[in-house]
């Protein structure tokens, strides 16, 4: 809603507590769902990749390693992915695990050309004048996918591991831009 009406969109622990004020009409019964929806997370995390990226964007998992950013890297990430109004079906659907390779590196360039992203100077190229992933990048998309490696087209690309390991690099340039800010 925030990205349709171009507003600041919500810290996701933020939203998350007013969604279910919302949704339960009374604050007291919301946050002991929250609470409980947390417990879960931290219970469950290591058992499942895609709710181990949601508790660590929702800062379930480990409070002090809370990142704003995540949450927008990854709502940019999908942005690029999947038209905007068919996020939430897509990534409902089962049949939509995994993703051709072409189309994560696409929705990865996006990200990493982004205004959430901080780039490090081997992640973008420059080919005949456009940006382009560099070679540590697509390499390490390539380790994530499976088919057959001698066939482009049918590498797929689990978007539970792709975003884990977009936040991963996030994480990374993150400190990289931090260290270049402190000389």
């Amino acid at each position: 809603l925030d990205d349709s009406q171009g507003r600041k969109r919500a810290a996701l622990p933020d939203f998350l507590k007013n969604f279910l004020i919302r949704q339960y009409g009374l604050k007291s019964i919301a946050m002991k769902n929250l609470q409980n929806m947390a417990a879960g997370v931290r219970k469950e995390w290591e058992s499942s990749l895609r709710l181990k990226v949601f508790g660590k964007v929702a800062g379930m998992i480990e409070e002090e390693q809370f990142e704003e950013g995540h949450c927008d890297l990854l709502c940019q990430a999908f942005k690029n992915l999947f038209p905007p109004e068919q996020i939430k079906e897509r990534l409902s659907d089962r049949d939509m695990e995994a993703i051709p390779i072409q189309s994560v590196a696409y929705a990865t360039l996006g990200v990493f050309t982004s205004k959430y992203y901080f780039r490090d100077d081997d992640d973008i190229v420059m080919a005949e004048g456009e940006p382009d992933l560099g070679g540590s990048v697509k390499q390490q998309l390539l380790d994530m996918a499976d088919g057959d490696k001698a066939d482009p087209n049918s590498l797929m690309v689990s978007i539970d591991k792709w975003t884990e390991w977009l936040i991963r690099s996030y994480d990374e340039s993150h400190k990289n831009a931090e260290r270049f800010f402190e000389r």
